[in-house]
């Protein structure tokens, strides 16, 4: 239970590495304030020796390679956001301006690292990355009998009332031969539209119709014109690694990424949408990342003692009451109220003795149990 980053900064050929068990909660907040903030805040976790990259795994999933020699930053981390586009590249956008005179990278399968190769962004697409392998399981979250995803269902109206939709959708379009424009939704594209090509278009089209969904409820798009053979993809940095495997499959079939995302499939299916303003997309990461907060053990403990202590406490009370209830009972009988008020303090003395060693317990084994 947590969530590590590695921090390396390269500078006269010579790799300095640190590491943190929580530093990837907040990693793309601190790049933000660019390149010498960054470090400051980085070297105060433990160093890394070099020798020891390889142990964080290949490839490094949330971490930044700042190299001040060339004047290049690599950086990857997994957050939800990220899969929302227009968010995505208005956080691109500041930080270009944050860093300037450097060569940006997102690394959206995680950092490579190699005694001879140095750091590099990994290109490697695992084919079990998460994606349901046919379309009736991304469609229903499910087997073949499970029933098939309604996109309407989603109140897309409301898409920003709060925070980012935990599921967010995969809006689809098929254009027939007539110009006909169909849309359906899923949960996620699955792989059989990457790989069946002869069959997934009527598949598609035996899910329920949908309309065009609103851009704060979609992650990720397809759209398939077959009187043009031509297929557009968009969505996260990590969806576009699957072109190369997509064109392989499609033969004879265009197959284009458009940068624009939400915008360019609206431009095919029609009608506008309901595209994000760039004030909505940054609303959604401004407060975190002007935030002093860190993440850490006692944060987490912190949080405990806001929430499960509340309810501890009440839980505590109730207990009281029902203890000392007989006593107060025996007193309105016997009239003995200096025995039953003492009674009463002592009662309390020690349940409030043995809240605090359990609060204490419960705390060291919570420290104990992370890594």
């Amino acid at each position: 239970m947590s969530d590590p980053a590695v921090f390396v900064f390269v500078e006269n050929g010579q790799p300095r590495a640190f590491a943190d068990r929580w530093g990837g909660v907040f990693l793309f907040r601190e790049l933000i304030w660019g390149p010498q903030a960054l470090e400051t805040w980085a070297t105060q976790f433990s160093p890394v020796e070099q020798e020891q990259l390889g142990e964080f795994g290949q490839p490094i999933d949330a971490g930044v390679v700042v190299d001040f020699d060339q004047r290049t930053m690599l950086w990857s981390g997994q957050y939800e956001w990220l899969r929302l586009r227009r968010v995505f590249d208005a956080y691109m956008k500041m930080l270009v301006e944050a860093w300037p005179g450097y060569q940006l990278s997102y690394c959206p399968l995680g950092i490579n690292y190699g005694p001879v190769t140095g750091f590099q962004c990994a290109t490697e697409v695992d084919d079990q990355w998460g994606r349901p392998v046919r379309y009736i399981e991304a469609a229903g979250g499910g087997d073949e009998e499970d029933e098939p995803f309604v996109g309407d269902e989603f109140d897309v109206g409301d898409a920003f009332e709060d925070d980012i939709p935990e599921d967010l959708q995969a809006w689809i379009t098929i254009i027939d031969e007539s110009n006909a424009v169909a849309h359906r939704r899923m949960y996620q594209l699955s792989h059989d539209i990457f790989r069946s090509p002869d069959q997934i278009i009527d598949q598609l089209m035996t899910l329920p119709d949908s309309t065009i969904p609103a851009e704060a409820a979609v992650a990720e798009g397809i759209w398939i014109d077959r009187s043009k053979k031509q297929v557009g993809i968009w969505g996260e940095e990590k969806l576009r690694m699957k072109l190369g495997e997509m064109q392989g499959h499609w033969t004879g079939w265009e197959i284009v990424w458009a940068d624009r995302g939400y915008d360019q499939h609206c431009e095919q299916a029609g009608p506008a949408g309901q595209p994000l303003t760039d004030q909505q997309a940054l609303a959604k990461i401004l407060p975190v990342m002007l935030s002093t907060k860190s993440f850490s053990m006692q944060n987490i403990l912190g949080a405990i003692g806001g929430g499960l202590k509340r309810s501890a406490l009440r839980a505590t009370g109730c207990l009281l009451i029902v203890i000392c209830f007989p006593l107060v009972i025996f007193g309105v009988v016997s009239g003995q109220w200096k025995a039953v008020g003492i009674s009463v303090l002592i009662t309390v003395a020690i349940v409030a003795i043995a809240f605090k060693y359990l609060e204490y317990r419960f705390k060291r084994s919570m420290r104990r149990s992370m890594p």
